[in-house]
């Protein structure tokens, strides 16, 4: 009933349709009717609250139309409908109002996980929504999410994983920060579970927590990670008509004129990384490569740490590349290096 009830609603509007008991005889088969159909609609509304395609009281609204609103529109009937709200029908004493929601209700809150490529990917929904249900019962994502290749956006031969079937990205609620860059958005990394509380095998945090508790419980060891992140600070010149990007400077390993000219863009970034709980430690730049910036981070407990680096560069000291002539660059190239 509950899925035939579901049907129904992807092929028609809530406005459309009418509820019966299909009672005959004897009074009983009405009430039993009616009985079975509030059991099945509160089900399907149930659902469609915790889906985040209904609010509570569009809900309520939707329940009163099935039951009765329409039939009375339809056959035109002169009957009050204010006699079934829900504030007639409904103990004083319950006071029914939306969860509270407290972000802007224009921002987004961006559910962050990382593919199998090392691709960081993100679904990014209405904070009102994230608030109403998304947080608890997070968002579908397909299979084929995780056999993604890094130079295309379709699962990889042999992966098994296609786009049949779904898993849920429940947002780990601990890791959510306010973006430091736009202030009105928030990020949130995301577990894959194949329903509540079962992670699906292919999730890349618990298998971390996985190798972790191995290396715990079987070695009495603890796994710390740093990560050194190199990137290039360009400028964008116009020589002869045309857009380029070109480096900063070209200076010699750790030159001060290196960081003289980086420094302004450093101002900005060093607050924005502080606002998210990571400490910068150092700046230095590189030779030899095209204005290359590095940044190497402190030790953390493996999960810690890749938390923080998932969702941010991580506690980080920064090294930046100088250009020689010599070399040539890419704009978009980005070198990270990997302790453990």
């Amino acid at each position: 009933m509950v899925s035939s009830v579901k049907e129904l609603l992807d092929l028609a509007s809530i406005k459309k349709v009418m509820f019966s008991t299909d009672g005959y005889a004897s009074p009983e088969t009405y009430y039993l009717g009616a009985k079975k159909a509030r059991e099945v609609i509160f089900l399907v509304l149930s659902d469609a609250c915790a889906s985040g395609d209904l609010s509570l009281m569009e809900a309520i609204d939707a329940a009163k139309d099935i039951f009765s609103r329409n039939s009375i529109g339809f056959y035109k009937l002169n009957i009050d409908t204010d006699s079934s709200s829900p504030q007639n029908i409904i103990s004083p004493k319950l006071k029914i109002k939306e969860p509270d929601v407290q972000e802007d209700s224009s921002s987004f809150v961006r559910i962050i996980w990382v593919d199998t490529s090392g691709q960081q990917r993100c679904r990014a929904v209405q904070a009102q929504r994230f608030n109403r249900s998304v947080k608890k019962n997070g968002v579908g994502l397909t299979f084929a999410s995780m056999g993604m290749t890094s130079f295309t956006d379709g699962p990889a031969e042999e992966s098994k994983l296609t786009g049949v079937g779904e898993i849920r990205l429940v947002p780990d609620l601990s890791t959510k920060q306010t973006i430091p860059w736009t202030k009105q958005e928030s990020m949130v990394l995301a577990d894959m579970q194949l329903k509540p509380g079962e992670a699906w095998g292919y999730c890349p945090r618990e298998t971390l927590r996985r190798v972790a508790k191995v290396l715990k419980d079987e070695f009495d060891l603890v796994m710390n990670a740093g990560f050194e992140n190199e990137f290039y600070l360009l400028k964008n010149v116009v020589r002869e008509g045309k857009e380029e990007y070109m480096p900063f400077d070209f200076g010699p390993y750790c030159a001060t004129s290196s960081f003289d000219a980086a420094s302004p863009i450093f101002h900005d970034i060093v607050p924005a990384l502080e606002s998210l709980n990571i400490e910068v430690e150092q700046v230095t730049n590189n030779s030899k490569i095209p204005h290359n910036d590095q940044s190497a981070t402190c030790f953390l407990t493996c999960m810690k740490f890749f938390h923080s680096f998932m969702l941010n560069p991580g506690k980080v000291s920064l090294k930046y590349l100088s250009v020689t002539p010599l070399h040539p660059m890419l704009p978009t190239t980005w070198s990270t290096h990997v302790k453990l």
